[in-house]
């Protein structure tokens, strides 16, 4: 008689799952089928099995030796197994529930097409005890079938304390994989510790091989090293998003449109708005390591991994030698994407799509009675329009008039412009607020930061207090929304003053020369008639970005004129210190307490004023003819 482990012999990698591709098991298993179905061909046999196997690089029993064993078993107590009914999984953990083979050795069983379940061992079904629990009970239980674990001695059919025995060898099982999991942890702490790659790299590192000896995963020891071509990259999605001050869907249209860029880490391989504010987080460029910041956690009804974040590390380092950004560069790009995550809306007009006009101005200006933002709107979405004020007839309406879009942009730009020209005082008053914040800056002490970290705890309670409320009425959806934008905007201000103050970069400390801010405000003014006589540039973000800071982020309109078709006009009013924003540009702790200014803003077409037609209008009114 054939036996089953004369196949063993013709393998060609032997028990080394880790070598053998999809095929090559394939192949192996129906080799030990076929002597399977030699065994029981001159027998009569009253059951029919299936066999499940599940291989992971952690545990390096094979799926070979697991089919070859559960064969054995089925051979010698007269149980056929059809080949269809041979399942496995190769490399996936046990964590997790869904698996091919599993799932459809699961409808096999459960859908009652065998007598018989054969497992090499419990963990080969699953790691968690209580889920290999509940598997086998339903199948036992509910469906009358027989489990056998061959290894662990466990039959469901010949010993009544198949439970008992069950649940002790799964729960030593999962104690078991738990004991893995430290002594792996220990040793990529000390991989860690030495500079060596312990998992996936960030986008702008790789690994340098520094051993002649692979693994058991025949992988070799890596020393973590800068990747120049990458590098340069991270570098440049800092300068775009810090210095250009270009909007993250730029950035991803950018990096998906250059060729030569290389792809995220991610699997898809695009680059995504996810992975680009990943990057622009990771404090990894600034030599600043962490190994072990999250912790994976099993969510079992749902089925997946999720990563929750530690308390501490388990291990930081600093690695001077891997920082790619500078600390200021970076501390600059946090503050934005602070500010960006409190301001930035999707907002699309009627037809669905976003022009640039839009972007630029959408949020900016509001209706002060309603308390709300103007939308796109009007004859072919040229307008800026409050949705509120048109379900009121026009004789009862706040704003009667529409905001044209491209007007509203010339006229804001040459105002700012000349506001800028025309205001003397200006830089040596920026020298002078630069200098009192370096003061303020060098004045703080513990007392103070445990008061903003005090205050920032309080604006988040409240915050969420008013997130958590339900309005009645619109008046106060509109007074709610208005609440949470002041919240928000104070802790933002307030995150920024604490990042500063945790890393008192050199910076902060500086005080810019009147020559560097005359520059300044030079380009800033020719940016601005740039825009208010030719229209918006290609790239907007960096337009949008001046404008809200040189406004503070909102313009009230009001309705001037006679509520006549094509005779009122919009006035707009903010107030905002012109002063106190342009010394942000130069210092973080610049002081946001200078006094404001009112600044109103006419937003109607000028008229021609000539004589001869108020001549003309006069001989009119008069009943003369027009010949």
């Amino acid at each position: 008689m054939a036996t089953l482990t004369a196949a063993k012999a013709s393998s060609p990698n032997g028990s080394g799952e880790g070598e053998n591709s999809p095929s090559e098991t394939a192949a192996q298993i129906e080799a030990l089928w076929k002597i399977h179905s030699e065994m029981l061909a001159d027998t009569t046999h009253a059951e029919t099995g299936t066999i499940y196997a599940r291989y992971s690089y952690r545990y390096q029993d094979s799926i070979i030796d697991q089919v070859r064993t559960c064969l054995e078993f089925a051979s010698q107590h007269g149980i056929f197994v059809p080949l269809g009914h041979i399942y496995y999984d190769q490399a996936r953990t046990g964590r997790h529930g869904r698996r091919a083979g599993l799932l459809q050795m699961s409808d096999c069983v459960l859908d009652k097409l065998v007598d018989t379940l054969l497992v090499f061992a419990t963990n080969r079904l699953f790691r968690k005890s209580s889920k290999c629990l509940d598997f086998v009970e339903q199948a036992v239980s509910e469906k009358r079938r027989r489990v056998v674990f061959v290894m662990n001695g466990i039959d469901s059919q010949k010993d009544k304390s198949w439970k008992q025995f069950m649940h002790y060898f799964s729960m030593f099982d999962e104690s078991a994989s738990e004991m893995y999991v430290d002594h792996i942890r220990a040793a990529h702490i000390g991989k860690f510790e030495r500079r060596q790659v312990t998992g996936t790299l960030a986008f702008g590192y790789c690994g340098k091989r520094v051993s002649e000896i692979a693994n058991s995963k025949g992988k070799f020891d890596r020393e973590i090293v800068i990747h120049e071509q990458e590098a340069h990259w991270v570098k440049e999605i800092f300068a775009w998003f810090v210095d250009s001050k270009l909007s993250i869907n730029t950035i991803i249209r950018r990096l998906n449109e250059t060729p030569n860029v290389p792809k995220s880490r991610k699997g898809i391989g695009q680059w995504t708005r996810q992975a680009v504010i990943k990057l622009l987080k990771n404090k990894r460029y600034l030599g600043q390591w962490d190994y072990g910041a999250t912790e994976a956690v099993l969510l079992s009804s749902k089925d997946y991994v999720r990563q929750i974040e530690r308390d501490t590390p388990l291990r930081s380092q600093d690695f001077e030698e891997l920082q790619i950004i500078s600390n200021e560069q970076f501390e600059k790009a946090q503050s934005r994407l602070l500010e960006l995550k409190q301001r930035y809306r999707k907002s699309k007009n009627r037809s669905g799509s976003i022009d640039r006009p839009a972007q630029i101005l959408n949020g900016l200006f509001f209706c002060p009675e309603h308390d709300r933002t103007l939308i796109v709107g009007g004859s072919n979405s040229h307008y800026l329009i409050c949705p509120d004020c048109q379900l009121v007839s026009r004789e009862h309406r706040p704003l009667c008039s529409y905001l044209r879009r491209d007007l509203a942009l010339q006229v804001l730009c040459e105002t700012l412009a000349t506001v800028i020209r025309q205001d003397e005082q200006l830089i040596p008053q920026i020298v002078s607020s630069c200098q009192q914040a370096v003061k303020q800056f060098q004045s703080l002490d513990d007392s103070d930061l445990d008061e903003l970290q005090r205050r920032k705890q309080r604006l988040k309670n409240s915050l969420n207090l008013l997130l958590r409320q339900e309005p009645e009425s619109d008046d106060q959806v509109y007074d709610l929304e208005s609440h949470i934008r002041e919240r928000r905007a104070e802790l933002t201000q307030i995150e920024r003053q604490l990042a500063a103050c945790k890393n008192q970069t050199s910076a902060a400390l500086s005080i810019p020369t009147e020559t560097e801010i005359q520059k300044y405000l030079t380009q800033l003014e020719e940016t601005l008639l740039n825009v208010a006589h030719s229209g918006p540039p290609a790239e907007v973000d960096a337009l949008r970005e001046i404008l809200f800071q040189l406004t503070g982020g909102r313009i009230d309109l009001y309705q001037k004129g006679e509520r006549i078709n094509k005779t009122g006009w919009l006035e707009g009013r903010f107030s905002v210190s012109i002063l106190s924003q342009i010394s942000r540009e130069f210092s973080e702790f610049s002081n946001k307490n200078e006094e404001k200014s009112e600044i109103k803003l006419e937003f109607r077409k000028p008229t021609l004023h000539d004589p001869r037609v108020q001549q003309v209008w006069s001989m009119h009114q008069q009943g003369m003819l027009g010949k």
